[in-house]
């Protein structure tokens, strides 16, 4: 499936206009029209206070509008104004209309946090839909270019693969990288993930390693500086606690860590 419907969340963080231009790129990359969804959040938030309102999206719609305007995309504006405990519920029910969405990685770093800290966790489970997170600090004007794909042989693995092919067809090149545990009888072979990738005009080379001492999220993150792609790849399983969802402890680790961006699917 091809991407032809991107959402992404704007807002009024630091971290907004790189993540609009990431999704301008892409929109550009795949002819793909982009919806810029803008949430103010009320007096309701986590944090007691009311940073976002309806007047802070004038500026954002105007960069918006212009940056789109400038780089030759369709587009449609949308926005809303919720509580910091809706705004997952609401960018899921948004996301059920595109291929992709774009959001930020949470900053752990600022004081001045309107949304809940696990919104890209609750996005995964919640919206059905590839979540691209955009790490809170740097620019990435060469995401998609070199992708790293981390497989488990789970059925999140195969997921996050279907969902990232339209971005692996147009990448200049392609890893599929699979972290086992010692003892492990090993995960589907990776010349058959290797051989459905081509089925799809995709070349990729394979390595397989096992992680010994090391925690499996800070190999999959040392494979990342040590091979420098610029978007991972990977899916994120759920298991249940206290009666809820919730991310396993890989997935959340990566989006509280990461460097580069990252194509989550669950």
């Amino acid at each position: 499936m091809a991407l032809k419907k991107i959402l992404v969340h704007l807002d009024n963080t630091p971290q907004c206009k790189v993540r609009l231009d990431l999704a301008i790129r892409f929109a550009q990359k795949h002819q793909a029209h982009l919806s810029g969804f803008y949430i103010g959040v009320s007096s309701g938030s986590f944090f007691g206070r009311n940073n976002d309102s309806e007047n802070g999206s004038e500026e954002i719609k105007t960069l918006f509008d212009q940056l789109t305007s400038e780089a030759g995309i369709t587009t449609h504006w949308r926005q809303t104004t919720t509580t910091a405990q809706k705004v997952a519920e609401t960018l899921s029910y948004q996301s059920y209309f595109s291929d992709l969405l774009i959001v930020s990685q949470t900053d752990y770093g600022t004081e001045n946090r309107t949304l809940p800290d696990d919104l890209p966790e609750r996005l995964v489970l919640g919206a059905g839909r590839p979540i691209l997170v955009v790490p809170y600090a740097g620019t990435f004007d060469s995401a998609g270019e070199r992708v790293m794909l981390a497989w488990r042989g789970d059925r999140e693995s195969p997921r996050a693969i279907k969902d990232a092919i339209p971005i692996l067809q147009k990448a200049r090149s392609v890893k599929i990288l699979s972290i086992n545990n010692p003892g492990d009888n090993g995960d589907e072979p990776l010349d058959r993930v290797r051989s459905y990738l081509g089925c799809h005009d995709i070349k990729a080379r394979t390595e397989e390693i096992s992680i010994g001492e090391i925690d499996t999220g800070d190999m999959l993150l040392n494979q990342v500086s040590d091979e420098g792609p610029d978007l991972l790849v990977m899916g994120i399983y759920a298991y249940t606690r206290r009666g809820a969802l919730v991310p396993g402890p890989v997935g959340s680790y990566i989006l509280k860590h990461m460097t580069v961006p990252v194509l989550v699917s669950h």
